[in-house]
């Protein structure tokens, strides 16, 4: 599958949109998650945020800030590890400070700005949480509990989260209230600009949903608006509808969006990635290496969004046939993103065409847990709908659904790839083996992931999921 930076099994994944993130894989399936478009297709220097999984411009900036400084306060030592990607120590520091100052909320906005970065998104959630179950109703504090429910794919409660934020910051704009600063970036934006993000953010956190009308009505109001299109680029609206057209099938229409976009933004990895799914979905598979490859090389230090557009390249890898390739290539997916299931389906997927049926079985495995409310899914697209089925076997034997599993396997008897054929004569047990395969309800205890050696590949940067 390959995923959008949004996912599929023989899938690749898109980007989404969102103020924080974006994110997409390739492959058997087609994966892509949706986060937020902000940080990417930014064309204003005011339009950097702190948000979604930050930010390669974010830490390139506070590096830049702390190398003019001859002395170094606790903010400027946490921004210079943070550039340096040192996030634990950087948790760890301002995690005494708030112990020793509860009531100083910059340490913990802060804080939970750090947690998001290193996609620890539960601790983010909690922190903001915790301060704002105690009367802090600090909007940075919102905007970070928002923020890490919609990267860690709780979609239900980032859509209460962001109603709650975007009416906090209208009655703010109301009263005429000015300044929302961050601790950490140093600089302070008008609660306009934070609205208009939110909403960017809303409407990815809809299309995640499946709520493509509403999702398309914040769009179009980003594009449209006069005063919007002042405080967020429109470019935002444009890369939202292309998402929207693509999920609706409408891939010629998403093309044209994409193409725009990467006119006036021509390194833009979730546009790129994207327009590699939809070179993918018309089997242009030199094409669609190529815009994969140039998501992944665009991508920086965006670590889920790296994932994404590696994983695709290794899903090309895997349909081409070069499944050495193609498991090098998602291995060190899986590596640059612990929060990123794609190439752990993806994984799976590869693992039981090699006929590797108990490390399948395990990548899947991993991947669903995190994957439980089903956005890297949502956000796949598949190379053909015979790999589709392909993909929906193992979930449905991951499941413990017998039937469902066997009638799958039982229709790609027939289909027009050989080793799917083959593979379903495993799965049904209709060829001699040594260790036949058993329709049984996974329940192990998983282990982690082996993160591979730092290296060129596994430098982070996040997906537009």
């Amino acid at each position: 599958m390959n995923r959008y930076l949004v996912i599929v099994c023989a899938s690749v994944s898109t980007f989404a949109m969102g103020c924080g993130v974006m994110g997409g894989e390739h492959g058997s399936k087609a994966h892509g998650e949706q986060e937020s478009a902000l940080e990417e297709l930014n064309d204003s220097g005011d339009d950097q945020v702190l948000n979604r999984a930050v930010f390669s411009q974010v830490q390139e900036t506070l590096q830049n800030e702390i190398a003019s400084k001859p002395e170094c306060d606790l903010m400027c030592t946490v921004k210079r590890w943070v550039g340096e990607e040192r996030y634990a120590e950087a948790r760890e520091v301002l995690e005494t400070e708030v112990e020793e100052s509860p009531l100083k909320i910059e340490n913990v906005v802060a804080l939970t700005s750090v947690n998001i970065m290193d996609e620890e998104y539960s601790k983010a959630y909690e922190w903001a949480q915790t301060y704002i179950d105690e009367g802090f109703s600090n909007i940075r504090l919102m905007e970070n509990r928002a923020v890490a429910s919609m990267l860690g794919h709780d979609v239900e409660t980032a859509f209460e989260n962001f109603r709650v934020l975007i009416a906090k910051l209208q009655s703010m704009i109301q009263k005429s209230e000015t300044s929302i600063c961050d601790p950490l970036q140093n600089y302070c934006t008008s609660p306009e600009r934070h609205e208009a993000r939110a909403w960017v953010n809303l409407a990815t956190v809809q299309y995640d949903r499946g709520q493509l009308d509403e999702a398309e009505k914040i769009a179009k109001n980003l594009l449209e608006d006069k005063d919007m299109r002042t405080r967020v680029s429109p470019t935002h609206g444009e890369f939202l509808l292309a998402l929207i057209a693509g999920k609706r099938n409408k891939d010629h229409e998403a093309k044209e969006r994409y193409a725009r976009i990467l006119e006036r933004h021509p390194t833009a990895p979730g546009a790129l990635n994207n327009m590699g799914g939809i070179y993918y979905r018309a089997h242009d598979l030199v094409k669609a290496r190529a815009y994969f490859e140039s998501a992944y090389v665009n991508g920086r230090m965006w670590r889920r969004g790296s994932a994404i557009a590696w994983s695709n390249v290794g899903e090309v890898d895997f349909i081409e046939g070069d499944y050495e390739a193609a498991e090098d290539k998602l291995k060190e997916a899986a590596g640059m993103s612990k929060a990123f299931a794609g190439a752990d389906f993806s994984l799976g997927c590869l693992y039981d065409v090699m006929g590797k049926h108990e490390l399948s079985k395990r990548h899947i495995a991993l991947a669903m847990k995190n994957d439980q409310n089903g956005v890297t899914r949502w956000n796949s697209y598949h190379y053909t709908t015979e790999w589709e089925a392909h993909f929906n076997a193992l979930i449905a034997e991951h499941d413990g659904n017998e039937q469902e599993a066997k009638a799958l396997w039982t229709g790609l008897l027939n289909a027009d790839e050989e080793r799917l054929q083959a593979s379903a004569r495993r799965h049904l047990n209709l060829d001699e083996l040594d260790n036949p395969i058993t329709f049984e309800p996974m329940g192990w205890e998983l282990g982690e992931h082996n993160i591979l050696p730092s290296s060129d590949v596994g430098m982070q940067w996040n997906h537009l999921d």
